[in-house]
């Protein structure tokens, strides 16, 4: 059964095709309109009536579906389940009854057959992205092949979009981490110390100075031994071994 393409295709429009999507992997940053353009530039090439997009969320629990369909663009999240997981890491032409249920969304629209490839980089899976048409029989081998290389720009596209997002979740944790951390050192209700591998105070905040007494000028680079009776020196050095030393008391 010949693909179901675009009349007058042949192997330089396809080409041009994948020039085009290669430029626009480059130069456009947010994954929505990059998905948007990509199904665009697909068209010229393939014959569909939607195409789909799976990117891994962060959580690695679910999936960001995102469906390009008559010139617009829609996202849901499905679950990430082992069915969809296996189905998907291995690139596939499929009919309607071999479908996955995370995918009920083509048997919802009547798509007939779906050509799909994973979206792998040289370290892990991030998902996939496929063509669906509601005819039958609509694509062979050559579709398949021709989207692999299609497939492998976007796994580089969607990866960066991961990474860049993973880093700022870090960055904002640990902004939360040292909001929490100095809004803590300046409160009066809390004792915070830390000292050095001898036991020298090294911080010593105003919750330390309302509860012992002493001010951070006069304690701050002095061994606790100075200002502290043995047995409560015995119990700071015990509590700090057993924290990790050098940690805040």
């Amino acid at each position: 059964m010949a693909s179901l393409v675009p009349k007058g295709l042949d192997r330089l429009t396809r080409y041009e095709a994948l020039v085009k999507i290669s430029e626009e992997i480059v130069i456009e940053r947010n994954l929505n309109t990059l998905f948007e353009r990509l199904a665009g530039l697909l068209g010229q090439a393939l014959g569909f009536d939607l195409v789909l997009f799976l990117v891994h969320d962060l959580d690695c629990q679910s999936i960001a579906v995102h469906v390009a369909e008559k010139g617009s663009l829609f996202s849901q999240a499905v679950p990430l389940d082992a069915e969809y997981q296996m189905w998907v890491s291995t690139p596939r032409i499929a009919k309607q009854r071999d479908l996955p249920r995370g995918l009920k969304l083509l048997r919802d629209r009547g798509i007939q057959s779906y050509c799909s490839v994973p979206l792998s980089t040289a370290h892990w899976s991030v998902g996939s992205m496929g063509i669906g048409n509601k005819n039958a029989h609509a694509y062979t081998q050559r579709d398949l092949e021709f989207l692999r290389p299609v497939a492998a720009q976007v796994a580089f596209a969607v990866n960066e979009d991961l990474t860049y997002r993973r880093l700022e979740v870090s960055e904002a944790n640990r902004q939360e981490e040292g909001d929490l951390w100095s809004r803590l050192e300046r409160s009066p209700d809390y004792a915070i110390a830390t000292l050095d591998l001898d036991y020298r105070v090294l911080t010593w905040n105003t919750g330390a100075h309302r509860l012992a007494g002493y001010s951070s000028g006069e304690i701050v680079g002095h061994n606790l031994a100075e200002f502290f009776p043995p047995e409560y020196v015995a119990q700071a050095k015990a509590d700090l071994n057993s924290r990790g030393r050098g940690r805040p008391e």
